[in-house]
């Protein structure tokens, strides 16, 4: 199915992405199988944040590599726009990538070293939009680079030329050259200390509010939580205990799992719980 077909007229059409039961099972060498996520359902509207909030090992990660069609889920679904990302061949993910952006915890391991900016930020252009000249491709990367907070200058420096932040700019940068609407953040801000994760925040807020773009944020950490999403879902051994509005759930958590995790986190200093809210 092609997902532009699928495109909402109304804001009251169908969401854009909905997960449904999803369970995913790993074999390992020495420990047997061991289930990551356990019957997870969820859906997500155009313009919105979700968070999926949850210690190491919750099956945070798993659900993200489900939504963005890297991993097959044993039972359960995925759509996007009204396709099943879990029935499409190859070639047909592929093609449907050009509408996921995605945003990893290492912003140094997840870009070649060798290759300069303009390549990284460039190189979904080259595959999705071919057509594009040298100056408008040239036109639509720097663009995307200003809207990470980054310029010109930087398009022909390598990643280990760059700072920690800047990195993770250049990340996002190249998440947002197709304006995916969809946008899939797994931990981008955990490897960053405090000042640089401040602003990282705030450039996603911002892109969210002007861009109208929609997140699907992963994370331990509760103020990138509060800063980034209207609404979050808790996942504990691979299941979501709570979801709701974001305030509701982390100001007043009813499951005891949410309770347990609210308390025990240790917020950063006031400046990172004051991130602008889209």
């Amino acid at each position: 199915m092609n997902p532009e077909r699928e495109r909402p007229a109304a804001s009251g059409a169908l969401p854009l992405v909905v997960a449904n039961g999803l369970s995913k099972t790993f074999q390992t060498r020495r420990g047997g199988p061991v289930r990551a996520v356990r019957d997870v359902s969820f859906t997500l509207s155009q313009g919105e944040s979700l968070g999926i909030f949850g210690e190491s090992g919750s099956g945070k990660s798993t659900v993200s590599r489900l939504v963005l069609g890297l991993q097959r889920p044993d039972t359960g679904s995925v759509t996007f726009r009204g396709a099943d990302i879990s029935q499409l061949s190859g070639v047909q993910m592929r093609d449907l990538r050009r509408y996921f952006g995605a945003v990893f915890q290492e912003p140094f391991e997840s870009l070649d070293s060798l290759w300069s900016v303009r390549r990284l930020v460039g190189e979904s252009l080259t595959i999705h939009e071919p057509h594009l000249d040298r100056e408008a491709r040239e036109t639509r990367i720097v663009a995307s680079l200003r809207l990470a907070g980054l310029d010109e200058t930087v398009l022909d420096r390598l990643p280990r030329q760059l700072s920690g932040g800047q990195q993770q700019r250049v990340g996002i940068a190249r998440a947002i050259v197709l304006r995916p609407p969809l946008l899939v953040l797994d931990e981008p801000t955990s490897s960053l200390d405090v000042s640089v994760r401040y602003q990282i925040l705030a450039t996603l807020a911002r892109l969210r509010r002007d861009e109208g773009l929609t997140y699907l944020l992963i994370s331990h950490d509760l103020p990138t939580i509060r800063s980034v999403c209207n609404r979050v879902a808790v996942l504990h051994k691979g299941s979501i205990v709570e979801e709701g509005a974001t305030s509701a759930v982390l100001d007043d958590p009813q499951h005891e799992y949410t309770q347990k995790l609210v308390r025990a986190q240790v917020l950063l200093p006031d400046s990172a719980s004051r991130v602008p809210r889209p």
